[in-house]
């Protein structure tokens, strides 16, 4: 390569053999070394916008637990009012009236439990379901299909569809001695009278079995 002509490749900074300082960067060096700092301010920018997010959310979500559970409590609150009623007045009390008032503060529990999309799952008489009850014993039993809950101990609850508490349940089941009745075979058809039933059958076969008549009576 001759004196004067453009070099290939990476340039390479020199010390200046003078001075011991390496020249100043050119033109487009300076150009990316700006863009660098720029791209570096705006990550840590988008880190502090990203730090105060997280913050505000993390705060947001717990004023929201905060009203949610307050909301609850408020629509509570008529339900121990009338409780408090009721115990102000329970002594000496006629014994079917207190029995009223608290079947009312009752049904008032249950609607603001509603209100707040919880239900009760009342199972007895359908098929036990392991997804939402909980056996705690057996009642032998020939009168309901195997499996059929009988008996609630403990009511069950779902909140939007979802178990927060399992129906605590006895289930019927069948006793270790039980032998299904056989099944009743159909009576024979007859050829040609498809039709017949059992009871023209059953009347047939009485006269043909009854006596007949001496023809020299």
């Amino acid at each position: 390569m001759g004196p004067g002509e453009p070099t290939e490749g990476p340039q390479l900074y020199t010390l200046d053999a003078a001075s011991g300082e390496v020249p100043p960067p050119s033109g487009r060096e300076a150009e990316l070394e700006a863009r660098l700092l720029e791209v570096q301010g705006q990550l840590q920018r988008m880190a502090a916008d990203f730090e105060n997010f997280r913050r505000r959310s993390a705060t947001e979500r717990e004023e929201l637990v905060r009203f949610a559970a307050q909301r609850v409590l408020e629509n509570l609150l008529p339900v121990v009012d009338n409780f408090e009623r009721a115990l102000s007045h329970a002594q000496g009390a006629d014994p079917s009236t207190l029995l009223q008032g608290v079947t009312m503060i009752h049904r008032l529990f249950m609607d603001t439990l509603r209100q707040q999309g919880v239900e009760a799952m009342n199972p007895v008489g359908g098929p036990f379901d392991p997804r939402l009850h909980e056996a705690v014993g057996n009642i032998e039993t020939t009168e309901h299909p195997d499996g059929t809950v009988l008996t609630l101990l403990q009511q069950g609850y779902t909140l939007g569809g979802k178990v927060i508490r399992h129906a605590m349940v006895q289930v019927a089941s069948r006793p270790a001695d039980f032998a299904p009745a056989a099944p009743v075979s159909p009576a024979p058809a007859v050829e040609g009278r498809e039709d017949i039933t059992l009871e023209d059958l059953m009347a047939e076969a009485s006269v043909t079995d009854s006596p007949k008549e001496d023809a020299h009576g």
